[in-house]
């Protein structure tokens, strides 16, 4: 379920960016997690990149993933 819902919501519902609280990534419009050059304008709201929920959640990480 986890897998489902990341993949189909970019943005929050108030149109913010999404940056994960571990490694800083930001969400792009298409679903990947890119290392951002400059730091993200407007809203920011934080969640957590599938690579971080694999390394610091394992134990919530859908399988498959790393």
């Amino acid at each position: 379920m986890l897998g489902t819902l990341d993949a189909t919501i970019p943005t929050t519902r108030w149109d913010a960016v999404l940056m994960c609280c571990y490694c800083r990534r930001v969400r792009t419009s298409s679903g990947m997690w890119q290392t951002p050059d400059l730091e993200p304008e407007g809203r920011v709201s934080h969640g957590i990149c599938r690579t971080c929920l694999a390394t610091y959640h394992p134990e919530i990480s859908p399988p498959g993933d790393s």
